[in-house]
């Protein structure tokens, strides 16, 4: 589509407010390849620290999501992919939460800030 076109069906786009992150990831794990010897392969994400979804009787949220969601990061490290998460809002519960699931691929950081995203990024790649 034309750009115009797309433009003009922005008013009717509204986010959905969920963040289903194991749900997402199990369903990429196929398309994820293992980490070879010759080649670095990195997984970033951001994240509020909260994975829920509901929908039509669908509940997913709550400790569940919380350890699905540590369960498909894991499936990722142990393919030899680096992950790398930041916490981007949510207050101290959801801090506890995302360290949790992202262990030490995890990163708190501000939005308003840039710097420390890219130290962060750039500790990672060296």
């Amino acid at each position: 589509d034309k750009l115009l076109q797309i433009q003009t069906l922005f008013e009717y786009i509204y986010p959905g407010g969920t963040t289903p992150e194991g749900l997402c990831f199990e369903v990429l794990q196929k398309h994820l390849l293992a980490s070879a010897t010759e080649l670095d392969s990195y997984f970033i994400n951001f994240s509020d620290g909260q994975p829920w979804f509901n929908s039509k009787g669908c509940c997913y949220s709550g400790e569940y999501a919380i350890a699905h969601t540590k369960r498909e990061v894991t499936k990722m490290t142990n393919k030899g992919i680096k992950v790398l998460s930041f916490f981007i809002d949510g207050g101290d519960y959801s801090l506890n939460n995302f360290q949790t699931m992202y262990g030490k691929g995890a990163s708190n950081i501000s939005v308003d800030e840039l710097m420390p995203l890219a130290r962060s990024l750039n500790k990672m790649f060296i």
